[in-house]
């Protein structure tokens, strides 16, 4: 097996314009259904920012965390399903209250 050498080096940066148009739109949306009991936003910018700000694409080994420029993978979802999971029973539980 040939290697391919180390992508440790290799960074994904998102561009300016896209990092505060993303934090615009979320704001905006937070803002639109404040208060709303029927809506929960559901956070997972902390399961795929490294503590500099940069994206963090893959686990460093071999599990890629998007499957294209912004939809996450299986691997990415594994990052907060447990998360999720716990979330929607919450909801549901608080439903049947």
């Amino acid at each position: 097996m040939r290697s391919v050498g180390s992508f440790e080096r290799l960074t994904i940066r998102e561009p300016r314009n896209e990092t505060s148009a993303r934090r615009r739109f979320k704001a905006d949306l937070t803002n639109h259904f404040a208060g709303n009991p029927n809506f929960t936003f559901f956070r997972t910018e902390g399961d795929f920012l490294r503590p500099d700000g940069q994206i963090r694409w893959w686990d460093g080994k071999a599990k890629l965390f998007y499957f294209d420029d912004d939809h996450v993978s299986e691997d990415g979802v594994d990052l907060f399903l447990g998360r999720l999971a716990r979330t929607l029973v919450a909801i549901v539980e608080g439903a049947r209250k």
